[in-house]
């Protein structure tokens, strides 16, 4: 069977890479000319993507590239051990020469290397305390920048936001401290919870406050979407008319990872017809939802009874869900109610909050209620 032209749930690359091109070309500008960088945007907007496209490019270009995803991040230890895992990776010239140039760099810190199940060296790191001090953290931060002399290195930290939930280990100054004297690393602070991040670089008492130029990545136009959409589906010889891309759009309310979801299950759906029929993604998203009730459920089983009013207030389309005709309407009590129980939906990741609208993370969800839940 030939291969699905629709990709989703990983990183995507070319030929299933949407169009990002005025973002990778400023994003890869900035870096070139030492600009740290604040990217933010809601999960499934394909940043993680665009991030990789960024380094593979700068690396094609000699810019050494540092990638680290704050996710994994629990403690100050395991933030020492995979930096310094991630900083070692890019040492050149054979492992014995990274580990005798992080002996020389670093105190109190042991490297190990091992090969993992194809031949490729797996660095390790130990402390001489038993547990990071400071300056082991502060001489790893500055490690980047003489990893390459006269290059200009880049440094991306991935889902930053995570760095605030390490309660009583809050390293941002640590972190500060190093990175404003650095001018050959540029940094890259990632993140998809847009509300945390901004909490981040936008508090005066915040270490990181007017640190990096921010730059919210949208949703990628409908136009080149459309585009992307008509050409998969060409390539593969399956017809498709546009009233059905503009279902596909309004359904998937143009976030990539599922305008690509529901593309791929349209075409495994009509791949033997040769044709998508305006009868076809109503049966689609049928099988979807099917697939994703367990899913949803467990959503709905974190959410108080209020909250699903909330939701459902907010599921309804209407615009002003503090007034008293969607109050009376839903059941909401006092606007503080309303607004607690909005804030609590966005920590689940259930809501996000863009440009003053209240919209679903998953459109899908949001499809969930309307059709299974609320009716």
């Amino acid at each position: 069977m030939e291969m699905n032209p629709f990709q989703f749930g990983g990183l995507v690359d070319d030929p299933y890479f949407i169009d990002r091109n005025k973002e990778l070309s400023d994003i890869k500008t900035s870096l070139a000319a030492g600009q740290n960088l604040m990217i933010y945007a809601p999960r499934r907007y394909g940043k993680t993507s665009l991030i990789k496209k960024v380094a593979r490019e700068m690396e094609s270009d000699s810019h050494p590239v540092i990638y680290l995803d704050f996710f994994k991040i629990f403690s100050k230890a395991r933030f020492v051990e995979l930096y310094a895992q991630a900083i070692l990776s890019k040492q050149t010239g054979g492992f014995e020469k990274a580990l005798k140039w992080f002996k020389k760099k670093v105190n109190g810190l042991i490297p190990t290397v091992s090969l993992n199940q194809e031949g490729q060296p797996v660095f390790g790191i130990g402390y001489l305390s038993g547990k990071p001090v400071s300056n082991d953290i502060l001489e790893i931060l500055a490690l980047p920048s003489g990893l390459f002399k006269g290059k200009q290195v880049i440094v991306i930290f991935d889902e930053f936001q995570e760095i605030a939930r390490l309660k009583g280990e809050s390293f941002e100054k640590e972190i500060r401290s190093v990175i404003q004297e650095q001018p050959r690393v540029s940094y890259v602070f990632m993140g998809s919870k847009s509300h945390m991040m901004l909490d981040l670089f936008n508090q005066k008492d915040r270490a990181f406050y007017q640190s990096a130029k921010l730059y919210p990545i949208g949703k990628i136009p409908e136009a080149e979407m459309r585009k992307f959409i008509r050409q998969r589906f060409d390539h593969s010889g399956i017809n498709i008319d546009e009233p059905i891309i503009d279902v596909i759009l309004n359904w998937s309310d143009n976030i990539p990872y599922y305008v690509q979801f529901l593309s791929a299950e349209l075409y495994s759906f009509c791949a033997s017809s040769g044709a998508v029929t305006m009868n076809d993604p109503a049966q689609v998203m049928e099988l979807i939802l099917d697939r994703q009730t367990d899913f949803y459920t467990g959503l709905l089983e974190q959410t108080s009874s209020y909250q699903k009013s909330v939701l459902r207030a907010i599921s309804s389309g209407f615009p002003e869900i503090f007034s008293m005709s969607v109050s009376d309407q839903f059941g909401l009590s006092s606007p503080s109610s309303t607004q607690a129980a909005i804030q609590a939906l966005i920590r689940l990741g259930i809501i996000e909050k863009l440009g003053g609208n209240i919209e679903f993370s998953d459109p899908f969800f949001k499809k969930y209620l309307i059709f299974r839940y609320f009716i």
